[in-house]
């Protein structure tokens, strides 16, 4: 309380402690008196009723000038002291196994739910607190209390120990997630403690990820002993023996495998993890592996390590230059992995698949093996400018691995392409059926040539050509073309090389076998070659080719 009284100011500051007190335990009385004119200050304390009035008579007796402003202090002073609250005070006592700490919030809930002060209490020791409603917050749980006056509370709390099995703890992961209390949104993100203090009932948490549930309702007694409940844990690891570690360090995944939801943890290569005793999926770089953790197990998953090396100057730069998209390299389907790197794995079998590839690699490895698998390069070139677009991965490549069967990968000409089968042959878009037999190299470079084939209707009594179609003409070009229709112009995209186009001709005189006409063509590489077949047409398909391309030179 502060008074202005020209010309000075005197400020009284009275602290309530105890009703049945005597005086001097009652009241801490400050007053602070400013005599501007006179330029000094004085500060007194008086803890008695009896120094307080001998104070205001020096006050008075010093400045009778101003005697009546000083009486008006005095009495104002008294009458506050009447309006200080009686209310006797509650104690709450929460004990535990040990000493530790708490928090205590007053609860005001008109005219909504709110908190209006923090305390930290000691456990086993006594807290004095006004009458009204608290919360107790403890590691990841609450309790509500309604302390009435002169009202002593007692509570238990227990002692969780998560005991460990001996590894070296340094970096090792432990993490605790919990809620403490939902309508204040209180939450708990603990790690590496391994000791915590909850209050009594049925708590929830994620220990390392993993769902876990305690219930201490049978704790809530306070005349039963605070509990200690001690929850064994496993440790496990994924590490390399001989320490042939990436330069960039990998990161392992360890995911509950019974939960409905799964829940996973990350830890760095080599470093240990901290788990509730149970079953867990673990992965590495797209590799997986399910294990059972007993309690107090130490596991440590032993390394494997795989590389997908590509030939020398390969250039990927240019693959993402025409197509749009990086060459990717898959394993299982869905984990992406880079070439030319060393990457972990968990040992066992896997499958990997180049870019869009449907061919599957099989890999198999076993604890700390390194297993290198070469690819090999495949170019076909269509001689185009540079940023010519216009024909710039302008045909399609197919990649099959045998005659029967069909393509394992789609690509493109001008772009580097990589594969693994040795016995790979590849065909083009428009020349489906004739297929390349790929030289045994790692590196390959083919050259692309066009064929155009003109059809050229005839007619003659009984003659009709049913077939005709471009075959290979040396051991590596295998198999033939689909039919070349009569109708219309045909381009092939070939590989420069040695072929023949093979016409069958048949009779209206089943007397007279059917004719086979060969026309041997070699076609160099990036060339344009065009070449005229002969086509015999029944006397109406022939009449009305003819009135049709009558019609087309008019209108030219």
């Amino acid at each position: 309380m502060t008074i202005v009284l020209f010309p000075f100011k005197v400020s009284l500051t009275l602290c309530y402690m105890n009703k049945t007190a005597t005086i001097k335990e009652q009241f801490r009385i400050y007053l602070t008196v400013d005599y501007p004119i006179m330029k000094k200050k004085e500060t007194t304390k008086y803890q008695e009723e009896p120094r307080l009035r001998a104070f205001f008579k020096q006050m008075i007796q010093a400045n009778s000038r101003f005697r009546w402003k000083q009486i008006l202090v005095l009495s104002t002073a008294i009458l506050t002291c009447g309006c200080f609250n009686n209310k006797k005070k509650g104690i709450i006592k929460i004990y535990a196994p040990q000493s530790g700490t708490y928090e205590i919030y007053q609860i005001k809930q008109n005219p909504s739910y709110h908190l209006l002060a923090e305390k930290i209490g000691n456990f086993n020791q006594e807290m004095t607190l006004d009458p009204g409603k608290y919360l107790v917050l403890a590691d990841c749980s609450h309790k509500s209390i309604d302390l009435g006056e002169g009202e002593k509370i007692e509570i238990n709390a227990t002692k969780l120990v998560f005991k460990h099995p001996k590894v070296p703890r340094e970096s090792a992961l432990f993490t605790l997630q919990c809620t403490r209390h939902s309508e204040t949104k209180s939450r708990q993100h603990i790690e590496e403690r391994f000791e915590l203090f909850a209050l009594a009932g049925k708590i929830s948490m994620l220990v390392n990820m993993t769902p876990y549930t305690f219930d201490f309702s049978h704790n809530e007694n306070k005349t039963s002993s605070p509990l200690v409940h001690e929850i064994e844990l496993a440790a496990v690891r994924v590490y390399n023996k001989s320490n042939i570690y990436p330069k960039n360090r990998s990161r392992y995944f360890v995911s509950t495998a019974s939960s409905k939801h799964s829940l996973t943890q990350v830890q760095e290569l080599g470093k240990w993890q901290f788990l509730l005793p149970g079953q867990y999926e673990v992965s590495l770089n797209g590799s997986h592996k399910i294990i059972k953790l007993k309690k107090g197990e130490i596991k440590n998953i032993e390394t494997s390590f795989v590389e997908f090396k590509s030939p020398v100057n390969t250039n990927f730069l240019l693959f993402e230059y025409i197509t749009g998209s990086p060459f990717q390299l898959y394993m299982n389907s869905n984990h992406l992995l880079n070439f030319n790197k060393r990457f972990a794995l968990l040992p066992g079998k896997m499958k990997f698949n180049l870019h869009n590839s449907l061919e599957q690699i099989e890999v198999n490895t076993e604890a700390n093996e390194v297993k290198t698998i070469n690819c090999r390069s495949l170019m076909v070139s269509n001689n185009c400018k540079k940023n010519d677009w216009t024909c710039l991965g302008k045909k399609e490549i197919l990649l099959h691995d045998n005659l029967n069967s069909s393509f394992y990968m789609q690509t493109l000409s001008d772009v580097p392409i990589l594969f693994h089968n040795k016995k790979t042959l590849i065909s083009t878009y428009s020349s489906k059926g004739l297929f390349y037999k790929l030289p045994d190299k790692d590196i390959i470079h083919l050259k692309l040539s066009e064929l155009l084939i003109t059809p050229s209707p005839k007619f003659q009594e009984g003659l009709v050509t049913d077939l005709v179609r471009v075959e290979g003409n040396e051991k590596s070009i295998l198999g033939y073309s689909q039919d070349i229709n009569f109708k219309y112009k045909s381009s092939l995209a070939l590989i420069a090389g040695n072929y023949k186009i093979v016409s069958y001709t048949s009779s209206s005189d089943r007397s007279i076998a059917r004719k086979k006409q060969t026309y041997e063509i070699k076609v160099k590489p990036y060339e344009n070659r065009k070449i005229e077949i002969p086509f015999y047409l029944p006397e109406n398909q022939y009449k009305r080719l003819k009135k049709k391309s009558t019609l087309i030179k008019n209108k030219s």
